[in-house]
């Protein structure tokens, strides 16, 4: 049953599905091939894709308070120094920390945004990774082309504010998607699973929704074309990052 304007109606719920997956989005892989000679020029073009997920998606980064991640990472922290956690340990919760602060800067820069065509356009592949960073920076271009201001949000109607959850929360978006450290090691590991454990408690998950009205005066339905676009594309990045060694 759908309030709006004073009116109510029925209307059918699509939602999107995710596929129960964690898009946590690694930013120090990026931070090392900016400070590589040869992988610069493959860096600075997913610089900008960054920056896209950054500015337009609005996707959430695990240095903001608040973001999921962020309290995580303060667990973790909180962890290793009660148990005594070896120097390796430290040291990557150290880099996540200033790399995460450093790498954030960089992202929110518009400049880097206002490139991203020329740097699609320009960029001339040399190895395997540059031409799968080309390929992936080419679909997230085309996806920033054709919806420009579109947030990773925007048919995202959180269920705590719209129906009774039983267990009183529900997977929320910034939950699963974020940005995060890294995709590999000791640290990454635990973090994954810990969040993949506790969000397993919860028996609901916040994904995008569509509102099918059955009334007829009603225009019909957007699609989710955009988001099967942008999480697609989301895996992908990934998946790259999974894939190197970076």
């Amino acid at each position: 049953m759908i309030q709006d304007n004073g009116s109510m109606y029925f209307a059918k719920e699509n939602r999107f599905d995710t596929d129960m997956t964690l898009y946590y989005i690694p930013v120090i892989p990026l931070y090392t091939i900016l400070h590589r000679k040869e992988t610069e020029k493959a860096g600075l073009l997913l610089l900008s894709v960054y920056a896209y997920l950054y500015q337009i998606l609005k996707i959430p980064y695990y240095r903001n308070e608040g973001c999921y991640l962020n309290n995580l990472y303060e667990i973790l922290e909180e962890w290793a120094e009660n148990d005594g956690a070896g120097k390796r340990t430290f040291r990557q919760i150290e880099d996540a920390k200033l790399i995460g602060d450093y790498i954030q800067e960089l992202i929110g820069n518009p400049e880097h945004l206002k490139c991203f065509g020329k740097r699609v356009r320009t960029f001339k592949t040399k190895s395997a990774f540059d031409r799968s960073s080309l390929l992936l920076a080419e679909r997230f271009y085309a996806i920033y082309r054709k919806y420009r201001k579109t947030p990773i949000d925007r048919n995202y109607h959180p269920m705590i504010y719209r129906e009774e959850i039983e267990d009183g929360r529900a997977v929320m978006l910034d939950d699963y998607v974020s940005f995060c450290a890294s995709a590999k090691g000791e640290l990454f590991n635990v973090l994954f699973q810990t969040a993949n454990d506790e969000l397993q408690e919860y028996s609901s998950i916040d994904e995008p929704v569509i509102f099918a009205s059955y009334h007829i005066t009603e225009k019909p339905p957007d699609n989710f074309d955009f988001e099967t676009d942008v999480f697609g594309r989301l895996n992908d990045l990934i998946i790259l990052w999974q894939e190197t060694h970076f």
